[in-house]
């Protein structure tokens, strides 16, 4: 896998890591770190595991030892965050916990979200096979092996310093305020450097569509959040950083709610996801792995649509339905 490494500010770098070739094209993005030198040299995530030698490489090119990395600030408990996190075993290693408890057993966390995955695919896999939405389609049996390699057994025990809102910590030469912003993931944070004006923006998508969105009233409650700030630059997790931050926060924001407000136009023959998903695309993703990421990802849109009462829905699971033309009251006034 490959790296690069890109010098943002004095002491400020950015660390891309590459992905594997052949994986589903929602997770196929490289990942971002960031390595903060100063008095005490820290990280912000390490990335996956399968991640890890790259990054430990970079860090080397940078002109840091990985025995220095003193801290690391994770922005989620995301398997893309916090991967790496046995290979810094000499680090403080800092996460967003509310309840302000240790959560110590990282494992019991990542089997939850393989579990899951798996639980999903199966149901997917068993639907698409009655339906002539797709030719053909992956094995399970691949999903299985994508599953072991995404989500490894982590450590039981995860000695970390649980971090809640509005707190401040330092990184670097860097102090930040730690912004609770769940929505794409639980456990989402914020890093918040007033003096530059900087933000961490972790798992949020700067423009278009995001991969991975779980809550959508409060991703967009977190948008709003990061936006009161003075932002000048966005360094996200995903994608390249960019300038004219609360324009670009505004932008992530705008396109959200044109998305939401206009999804119930497309949804006139009351598809459910897995139509959905072919009708928006033009065609049914043949990888299994990547039809379980967008039906997360459109299903926790399409459940606020429904909650919010922007359009209606019948049925359960998978064959579930959303649109303006299912039995409800609403619907020839929505037309």
């Amino acid at each position: 896998m490959t790296y690069h490494i890109h010098t943002i500010a004095d002491g400020v770098v950015q660390i891309e890591l590459g992905k594997p070739d052949g994986l589903a094209e929602s997770i196929a993005r490289p990942t971002n770190v960031y390595l903060l030198r100063g008095e005490t040299c820290a990280l912000i995530n390490t990335g996956h595991s399968s991640q890890v030698q790259s990054l430990l490489a970079a860090i080397r090119e940078a002109g840091i030892t990985p025995a220095h990395i003193e801290r690391v600030l994770y922005t989620s408990w995301d398997v893309e965050s916090v991967g790496g996190a046995s290979y810094f075993p000499q680090a403080d290693h800092f996460v967003l916990s509310p309840d302000m408890i240790q959560p110590s057993n990282l494992e019991k966390l990542v089997a939850k979200r393989r579990s899951e995955f798996l639980r999903l695919a199966k149901k997917i896999d068993s639907e698409l096979a009655k339906s002539d939405l797709v030719d053909k389609i992956s094995s399970y049996e691949d999903v299985e092996t994508f599953t072991s390699w995404y989500y490894p057994t982590a450590a039981e025990l995860f000695r970390c310093i649980p971090l809640r809102d509005g707190q401040f910590v330092r990184a670097g030469n860097l102090e930040f305020e730690v912004m609770a912003t769940s929505g794409p993931s639980s456990g989402n944070l914020s890093l918040y450097n007033a003096e530059n004006s900087w933000l961490f923006s972790g798992n949020f998508a700067l423009s278009g569509m995001p991969d991975e969105i779980s809550e959508v009233q409060r991703y967009l409650i977190s948008l709003e959040r990061m936006m009161k700030r003075k932002v000048e630059q966005v360094f996200p997790t995903y994608g390249a950083p960019q300038g004219r931050g609360n324009w670009t926060l505004g932008g992530a924001m705008r396109f959200m709610n044109s998305f939401l407000t206009s999804a119930p136009q497309a949804l006139v023959k009351s598809p459910t996801i897995l139509e959905f998903i072919a009708l928006d695309l033009g065609y049914m993703p043949e990888d299994l792995v990547e039809v379980v990421f967008l039906y997360r990802k459109y299903h926790a849109l399409f459940e606020e649509l429904v909650r919010t009462q922007t359009m209606a829905a019948e049925g359960e699971g998978l064959e579930r339905r959303y649109g303006i033309d299912v039995a409800d009251a609403r619907a020839s006034i929505r037309r």
